[in-house]
């Protein structure tokens, strides 16, 4: 959490933010709850929920996820045998709004996304009547090796669905198959993990796409701000007769200087001195769009490097000079395949 931090020296005093931000956490910790009696995905118990939040934030992490989804589920489900119309009323689904198709799709969006996919599957006289996708996210591992539900397990008073895994010799009701990329054990401090949840496929590149996210709520807080971010601003005609004042000086500026989106980027300092002139100090430094532009080069490569993308055309990234064609792409293809 930012904590304000104030100075006083030589009649001068400021007030700033410490706005220090932790690393996200690449490897989850997995720790029992020993009141919910569930093995938590992360400290917070929301590690999952993080990796969802990356795939909506950032859009080449986004958009290939989406691609490779696409290329893996898009020729759709088919079935070839004599019983056609069996097969046309099972890929229906039952009671779903969802038809097989749309249900695998949602299911190749999770594996990619989380490294793993969770579905139910509900029987009527033995056999399959329905099947039926659930958020890979919001499942946990018991300490009796079951799986339990939650819409929200930061929200302790959230009714918890306790699933009854899948068992061929007993083909009543609904039942859950859940599939997790088996994990290895990760050395976390001196602990190593249990080795419960899987570790996304991306997972090298997390970090890349967390400061993607940044670099663009950066640019956007440039366009809102009407005040260039970083900056100081000296009263040198001493403090204002009262801390009101100073107050309504401050709010003025913050409100004038600043769009709404980020507010208290402007440091306002009180001193006595230079002639009693205001002054305006830039620290954001010189040439930060180029900076900027290679830093978010450099981020997209490592982005792609972490999906293992070996031709960016395929996701419809076009890498500066190069030509491309059929035949390339093929190649790239049948090579990501």
């Amino acid at each position: 959490m930012s904590e304000i931090n104030d100075h006083k020296e030589q009649g001068t005093e400021m007030k700033f933010y410490d706005a220090t931000k932790t690393l996200p956490v690449i490897n989850p910790t997995e720790n029992l709850d020993k009141r919910l009696h569930v093995y938590k995905w992360g400290d917070d118990n929301l590690y999952p929920n993080f990796l969802t939040s990356l795939f909506y934030n950032c859009a080449i992490h986004n958009g290939i996820i989406r691609q490779k989804v696409h290329y893996t589920v898009a020729g759709g489900l088919s079935y070839e045998g004599p019983s056609q119309e069996i097969w046309k009323k099972y890929f229906q689904n039952g009671n779903s709004d969802f038809n097989l198709n749309e249900v695998s799709a949602m299911l190749s969006q999770d594996l990619e996304i989380i490294n793993g996919y969770a579905f139910t599957v509900n029987f009527v006289n033995g056999f399959p009547f329905q099947i039926d996708q659930v958020d890979i996210d919001s499942l946990r591992k018991n300490d009796e090796d079951e799986w339990e539900f939650s819409e929200d397990w930061s929200d302790k008073k959230e009714p918890i669905k306790v699933y009854k895994t899948l068992d061929l010799n007993d083909r009543t009701g609904q039942q859950i198959v859940v599939y997790m990329e088996k994990p290895k054990k990760i050395k976390i401090g001196n602990k190593l993990t249990k080795a419960i949840y899987p570790a996304p496929p991306y997972s090298g590149g997390i970090l890349a796409i967390e400061t993607d996210i940044e670099i663009n709520n950066y640019r956007r807080n440039e366009i809102y701000n009407n005040f260039s971010l970083g900056t100081i601003v000296n009263f040198n005609n001493g403090q204002p007769a009262t801390k009101s004042d100073k107050e309504d000086v401050i709010d003025t500026l913050s409100a004038t200087g600043q769009g709404s989106s980020n507010a208290g980027g402007v440091m306002a300092v009180f001193n006595n001195g230079k002639d009693k002139e205001t002054t305006v100090t830039n620290l954001t430094g010189n040439n930060l769009d180029s900076r900027y532009l290679a830093l978010s080069k450099d981020n997209k490569e490592n982005i792609l490097l972490a999906h293992s993308v070996t031709n960016p055309m395929l996701f419809g990234i076009k890498t500066e000079g190069q030509l491309g064609g059929a035949t390339e792409l093929e190649v790239s293809y049948n090579l990501m395949k």
